[in-house]
Protein backbone atom coordinates (compact mmCIF):
# COMPACT_ATOMS: atom_id res chain seq x y z
CA UNK A 1 0.00 0.00 0.00
CA UNK A 2 1.41 3.33 -0.78
CA UNK A 3 2.06 5.49 2.25
CA UNK A 4 -0.18 8.79 3.37
CA UNK A 5 1.52 11.70 2.80
CA UNK A 6 0.11 15.15 4.20
CA UNK A 7 0.30 17.86 1.95
CA UNK A 8 -0.15 21.11 3.22
CA UNK A 9 -1.56 23.75 1.42
CA UNK A 10 -1.46 27.22 2.36
CA UNK A 11 -0.81 26.63 6.63
CA UNK A 12 -1.68 29.51 7.45
CA UNK A 13 -5.68 29.77 6.23
CA UNK A 14 -8.64 27.49 6.37
CA UNK A 15 -6.90 25.26 4.21
CA UNK A 16 -4.90 23.22 6.69
CA UNK A 17 -4.00 20.10 4.96
CA UNK A 18 -5.04 17.50 2.05
CA UNK A 19 -4.35 14.18 2.62
CA UNK A 20 -3.68 12.28 -0.54
CA UNK A 21 -2.00 8.63 -1.28
CA UNK A 22 1.14 8.96 -3.15
CA UNK A 23 4.85 8.23 -3.52
CA UNK A 24 6.76 10.62 -1.23
CA UNK A 25 8.49 13.50 -2.87
CA UNK A 26 11.81 13.79 -2.60
CA UNK A 27 11.85 17.40 -4.62
CA UNK A 28 8.80 18.52 -5.33
CA UNK A 29 8.62 20.44 -8.99
CA UNK A 30 7.04 23.59 -7.64
CA UNK A 31 8.44 26.69 -5.47
CA UNK A 32 5.51 26.89 -3.16
CA UNK A 33 3.43 23.65 -2.82
CA UNK A 34 0.00 25.20 -3.32
CA UNK A 35 1.40 25.96 -6.74
CA UNK A 36 0.31 22.03 -7.53
CA UNK A 37 -3.02 22.93 -8.08
CA UNK A 38 -1.89 25.76 -10.82
CA UNK A 39 -0.17 22.83 -13.08
CA UNK A 40 -1.47 22.61 -16.34
CA UNK A 41 -2.50 19.35 -16.01
CA UNK A 42 -4.29 19.32 -12.59
CA UNK A 43 -6.02 22.39 -13.37
CA UNK A 44 -7.63 20.41 -16.54
CA UNK A 45 -8.49 18.06 -14.72
CA UNK A 46 -10.08 20.30 -12.27
CA UNK A 47 -12.11 21.89 -14.90
CA UNK A 48 -13.16 18.05 -16.47
CA UNK A 49 -14.49 17.13 -13.19
CA UNK A 50 -16.34 20.36 -13.24
CA UNK A 51 -17.93 19.18 -16.29
CA UNK A 52 -15.94 21.23 -19.33
CA UNK A 53 -14.76 19.60 -22.38
CA UNK A 54 -13.29 20.11 -26.03
CA UNK A 55 -12.93 23.55 -27.30
CA UNK A 56 -14.53 24.95 -24.45
CA UNK A 57 -12.35 23.37 -21.64
CA UNK A 58 -8.93 24.62 -24.48
CA UNK A 59 -10.95 28.04 -24.19
CA UNK A 60 -11.00 28.11 -19.79
CA UNK A 61 -7.46 26.37 -19.90
CA UNK A 62 -6.07 29.60 -21.90
CA UNK A 63 -7.81 31.93 -20.09
CA UNK A 64 -6.54 30.81 -16.75
CA UNK A 65 -2.66 30.81 -17.79
CA UNK A 66 -3.26 34.34 -19.59
CA UNK A 67 -5.09 35.36 -16.06
CA UNK A 68 -1.46 33.78 -13.91
CA UNK A 69 0.16 35.56 -16.97
CA UNK A 70 -0.88 38.85 -16.50
CA UNK A 71 -0.78 38.55 -12.54
CA UNK A 72 3.27 38.49 -12.83
CA UNK A 73 4.11 42.46 -12.65
CA UNK A 74 7.48 44.15 -12.17
CA UNK A 75 7.56 44.30 -8.40
CA UNK A 76 5.95 40.36 -8.17
CA UNK A 77 8.66 39.19 -10.23
CA UNK A 78 11.47 40.89 -8.42
CA UNK A 79 10.22 39.94 -5.29
CA UNK A 80 10.31 36.23 -6.61
CA UNK A 81 13.74 37.20 -7.25
CA UNK A 82 14.88 37.83 -3.60
CA UNK A 83 12.90 35.07 -2.59
CA UNK A 84 14.18 32.46 -4.85
CA UNK A 85 17.80 33.95 -3.72
CA UNK A 86 16.85 33.83 0.05
CA UNK A 87 15.81 30.02 -0.32
CA UNK A 88 19.00 28.91 -2.46
CA UNK A 89 21.67 31.16 0.09
CA UNK A 90 19.53 29.57 3.39
CA UNK A 91 20.30 25.86 1.61
CA UNK A 92 23.78 26.42 0.83
CA UNK A 93 24.41 27.71 4.18
CA UNK A 94 22.64 24.65 6.08
CA UNK A 95 24.83 22.75 4.16
CA UNK A 96 28.46 24.29 5.05
CA UNK A 97 30.69 21.81 7.30
CA UNK A 98 32.91 23.54 9.55
CA UNK A 99 33.61 20.49 11.60
CA UNK A 100 37.35 20.55 10.69
CA UNK A 101 37.64 24.22 11.81
CA UNK A 102 39.50 23.68 15.45
CA UNK A 103 39.92 27.72 15.99
CA UNK A 104 37.90 30.63 15.83
CA UNK A 105 40.31 32.11 13.22
CA UNK A 106 39.42 28.88 10.92
CA UNK A 107 36.12 29.17 11.30
CA UNK A 108 36.18 32.31 9.87
CA UNK A 109 38.22 31.95 7.36
CA UNK A 110 36.25 28.73 6.57
CA UNK A 111 32.84 30.42 6.69
CA UNK A 112 33.98 33.28 4.45
CA UNK A 113 35.48 31.07 2.42
CA UNK A 114 32.06 29.62 1.78
CA UNK A 115 30.30 32.41 1.79
CA UNK A 116 32.45 34.20 -0.85
CA UNK A 117 31.59 31.13 -2.98
CA UNK A 118 27.68 32.44 -2.94
CA UNK A 119 27.52 34.20 -6.47
CA UNK A 120 24.00 36.49 -5.40
CA UNK A 121 23.94 37.98 -8.78
CA UNK A 122 24.86 34.67 -11.07
CA UNK A 123 21.34 33.34 -8.81
CA UNK A 124 19.17 36.06 -9.13
CA UNK A 125 20.49 36.80 -13.32
CA UNK A 126 19.02 32.87 -13.40
CA UNK A 127 15.72 32.97 -11.48
CA UNK A 128 15.14 36.44 -13.74
CA UNK A 129 15.61 34.99 -17.35
CA UNK A 130 13.96 31.93 -15.90
CA UNK A 131 10.99 33.73 -15.18
CA UNK A 132 11.02 36.10 -18.06
CA UNK A 133 11.60 32.91 -20.27
CA UNK A 134 8.39 31.32 -18.80
CA UNK A 135 5.97 34.41 -19.23
CA UNK A 136 7.64 34.86 -23.28
CA UNK A 137 6.65 31.23 -23.78
CA UNK A 138 3.55 31.42 -21.61
CA UNK A 139 4.81 27.68 -19.64
CA UNK A 140 2.67 27.69 -16.45
CA UNK A 141 5.42 24.57 -15.50
CA UNK A 142 8.81 26.54 -15.80
CA UNK A 143 7.03 29.51 -14.13
CA UNK A 144 5.67 27.71 -11.16
CA UNK A 145 9.02 25.92 -10.96
CA UNK A 146 10.39 29.00 -9.82
CA UNK A 147 8.26 32.04 -8.66
CA UNK A 148 5.82 32.00 -6.26
CA UNK A 149 3.11 34.23 -5.30
CA UNK A 150 0.43 34.23 -2.71
CA UNK A 151 -2.40 35.51 -4.86
CA UNK A 152 -2.33 32.76 -7.23
CA UNK A 153 -4.68 30.10 -5.54
CA UNK A 154 -7.01 33.30 -5.44
CA UNK A 155 -6.88 33.54 -9.79
CA UNK A 156 -7.52 29.44 -10.13
CA UNK A 157 -10.52 29.40 -7.44
CA UNK A 158 -11.64 32.18 -9.80
CA UNK A 159 -10.93 31.09 -13.06
CA UNK A 160 -11.06 26.97 -12.41
CA UNK A 161 -14.40 26.61 -10.06
CA UNK A 162 -15.76 30.71 -10.74
CA UNK A 163 -16.00 31.01 -6.80
CA UNK A 164 -13.82 32.67 -3.76
CA UNK A 165 -10.39 31.67 -2.82
CA UNK A 166 -12.22 29.97 0.58
CA UNK A 167 -15.12 27.74 -0.94
CA UNK A 168 -11.92 26.85 -3.56
CA UNK A 169 -9.78 26.00 -0.41
CA UNK A 170 -12.82 23.81 1.18
CA UNK A 171 -13.43 22.12 -2.05
CA UNK A 172 -9.80 21.20 -2.34
CA UNK A 173 -9.74 19.52 1.27
CA UNK A 174 -13.40 18.29 0.83
CA UNK A 175 -12.53 16.11 -2.56
CA UNK A 176 -9.17 15.33 -1.76
CA UNK A 177 -9.59 13.78 1.78
CA UNK A 178 -12.47 12.00 0.61
CA UNK A 179 -11.20 11.09 -2.81
CA UNK A 180 -14.23 12.54 -4.51
CA UNK A 181 -12.02 13.75 -7.12
CA UNK A 182 -9.75 11.03 -8.42
CA UNK A 183 -8.33 12.61 -12.02
CA UNK A 184 -7.68 15.61 -10.52
CA UNK A 185 -5.60 13.23 -6.96
CA UNK A 186 -4.26 11.37 -9.99
CA UNK A 187 -2.62 13.91 -11.98
CA UNK A 188 -1.28 15.59 -8.82
CA UNK A 189 0.65 12.31 -8.00
CA UNK A 190 1.82 12.31 -11.93
CA UNK A 191 3.12 15.66 -11.06
CA UNK A 192 4.94 14.59 -8.18
CA UNK A 193 7.95 12.90 -8.59
CA UNK A 194 8.40 8.86 -7.95
CA UNK A 195 10.78 8.20 -5.43
CA UNK A 196 11.36 4.33 -3.92
CA UNK A 197 9.60 3.56 -0.23
CA UNK A 198 12.11 1.06 1.47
Amino acid sequence: MLPEIHVFCRPMSRLAKCSIYSDLPKVLPLSEIENIFLQPNVAKSILEHEGFTDSELEAKLDAFTTAIIDSVSDKNKEDAVIRFCRRRIDRALKKIDLSDSSSVDELRASLDAEVTNLNIEALSDYARSKIEKALEERSLIDLLSIYDNKGLLAIASSHLRNTRLAEFEHWLIRNLNNHLAPKVIEEIRITLPDVSVE
